[in-house]
């Protein structure tokens, strides 16, 4: 993806790091390991390798953003979320990391923390047609917002972090998730 976007436009500045799978399931103690590694290895190792390959490439003021989780920050009480929350937590703390590492090559890196999107992460519960409506209102009734997040609630954010607005803003975990951690 670097390779090709640099042979087509001679140059990376963006990076957007945006993936993430997630499966609702078994505790902690009966987490299938299988499942363990396949989290991991596309939530924090695509994301670290994403960082690792476009900041080779990217010349001075790239922006890279990664896409954590607001359970980067808190636990949560659905069971079988282990490897979901330990990866975006990882990808988190990678962002902190790379942005110390880059620095003084002037690139920036920072994270969006989603909420509760209308999305197909954790097996598709948080999708409108999920079935799960009862997920849905309570996490709707925890929010300050009153209703789950969607897609485009993240753009804006996304935009800020890829442009010139932010040149001050690097390392940093950007929580939307409509109130619902306040």
């Amino acid at each position: 993806m670097v390779e090709e976007t640099v042979d087509q436009f001679g140059r990376l500045d963006v990076a957007f790091a945006n993936a993430g799978i997630g499966r609702l399931g078994r505790t902690v103690d009966d987490y299938d390991v299988d499942q363990w590694h396949r989290v991991m290895d596309l939530n924090l190792g695509g994301v670290f390798y994403t960082i690792r390959e476009a900041a080779a490439v990217m010349q001075d003021g790239g922006r890279i953003v990664t896409t954590a989780s607001v359970l980067s920050q808190v636990v949560s009480d659905f069971p079988g979320v282990a490897a979901y929350i330990a990866s975006k937590g990882g990808v988190a703390q990678l962002t902190k990391q790379a942005a110390a590492d880059l620095g003084s090559q002037g690139s920036r890196v920072n994270a969006i923390a989603p909420g509760w999107v209308h999305t197909g992460i954790g097996g598709g519960a948080f999708r409108k047609d999920s079935g799960m409506d009862h997920l849905h209102e309570q996490t709707e009734e925890e929010t300050v917002v009153g209703r789950l997040g969607e897609p485009d609630d993240l753009k804006g954010v996304a935009l800020f972090l890829a442009s010139d607005a932010s040149t001050y803003c690097t390392g940093s975990v950007l929580t939307v998730d409509g109130g619902w951690t306040t």
